[in-house]
């Protein structure tokens, strides 16, 4: 996929679907991290509930496509509360990443 045809599908549709991306291995372990996270009530609270989430951030198949459809800046954030603490049952929040 290049470049432009990831900001294509993206304008569009607004995500973009890398086939192949991650191995069955990867898929599995997402799953099951997700799985125990959404059991826990902690889906706003992705990055912290299990490494592979943190993993999938910079993932060298899905990084260079977030890069082209944001650009060089990319931040990831999660929503905070004034306290610095992540924003609890915020799950439609979620992580975001974002160019400055």
């Amino acid at each position: 996929m290049t470049p432009e045809q990831a900001r294509q599908q993206y304008n569009s549709q607004g995500f973009v679907f890398i086939r192949g991306a991650l191995s069955g291995a990867e898929v599995k372990r997402v799953l099951k991290a997700f799985d125990r996270a959404a059991k826990n009530d902690s889906l706003y609270d992705l990055l912290h509930q299990d490494e592979v989430f943190v993993d999938m951030v910079d993932h060298p198949a899905i990084f260079p496509v977030v890069r082209a459809v944001i650009g060089e800046d990319v931040h990831c954030a999660m929503p905070m509360e004034a306290s610095g603490k992540p924003t609890p049952n915020r799950a439609a929040a979620g992580t975001a990443i974002f160019a400055t």
